[in-house]
């Protein structure tokens, strides 16, 4: 069966016309809409890439950020125990002395 292309005004003049000639016709609405299917499918896939990318990019920042959370917390834990060395090297040398025998 042969293919014709008939350049009608509706979808339905280009059914009729096939019916009557008894051939196969590809409706200018249905070769567009082929490819517009391709189209659209390459921009699905290039979203669907740059919300991947996207993804990725928050995960690393969200991975920086634990890091520097840690890092202070490790900080903060180190200053707290020199306060508490230094507070209690203070109060011994702040201690009256007692003289031996009293």
């Amino acid at each position: 069966m042969r293919t014709i292309r008939i350049i009608t005004k509706t979808r339905e003049e280009a059914r009729f016309m096939a019916a009557s000639a008894g051939e196969a016709v590809t409706a200018g609405g249905g070769v567009s809409a082929v490819l517009e299917g391709g189209r659209l499918r390459g921009a699905r896939d290039l979203a669907l890439a740059q919300h991947e990318e996207l993804l990725a990019g928050c995960h690393a920042v969200i991975v920086a950020a634990f890091g520097d959370v840690d890092k202070a917390l490790n900080a903060i834990a180190g200053l707290d125990a020199q306060m508490d060395a230094q507070g209690e090297a203070l109060h011994r040398t702040t201690l009256p002395c007692r003289r031996s025998g009293q």
